[in-house]
């Protein structure tokens, strides 16, 4: 059988890797708890990302409502919902609050520093089958 060069013999190697990857997904499952200390209420990105429903929320509650969104997006400022009572922060509208908000933060990458939330990467089900039992 004759053998391939070394740099065929890598890339064959890295082509196989690549379809193992495919059997597996990388999820990332958030743990910990909110230290309530309202950063999540400070952050820019956090109101120029929010979803076509979260931004009809937000105009639902009046024009006034949705500039100053913007307004706190440009200038870095607290959600206006955003309070403090003994240091601790509260959501004003913490029952009806804007989707983004309820599922914040829903990746590594948003965290803030001091967040009480962390994040542990799992290893998914397969993305695909060859009908073997994997277990």
């Amino acid at each position: 059988m004759m053998r391939g060069s070394l740099s065929e013999d890598m890339k064959n190697l890295r082509q196989t890797e690549d379809m193992e990857n495919l059997h597996q997904s990388e999820v990332w499952v958030r743990k910990g708890e909110c230290k309530r200390c309202g950063k999540c209420c400070r952050v820019k990105y956090l109101f120029k990302s929010m979803s076509k429903e979260d931004k009809l929320f937000l105009k639902r509650h009046g024009f006034w409502l949705h500039q100053a969104i913007k307004r706190m997006a440009v200038e870095d400022k607290a959600c206006p919902f955003l309070e403090y009572r003994n240091g601790v922060a509260y959501c004003k509208i913490y029952e009806e609050r804007p989707r983004w908000c309820r599922e914040y933060p829903s990746h590594p990458d948003e965290l803030i520093e001091g967040c009480g939330y962390y994040f542990e990467k799992v290893l998914a089900k397969p993305l695909y089958s060859d009908g073997e039992d994997d277990d």
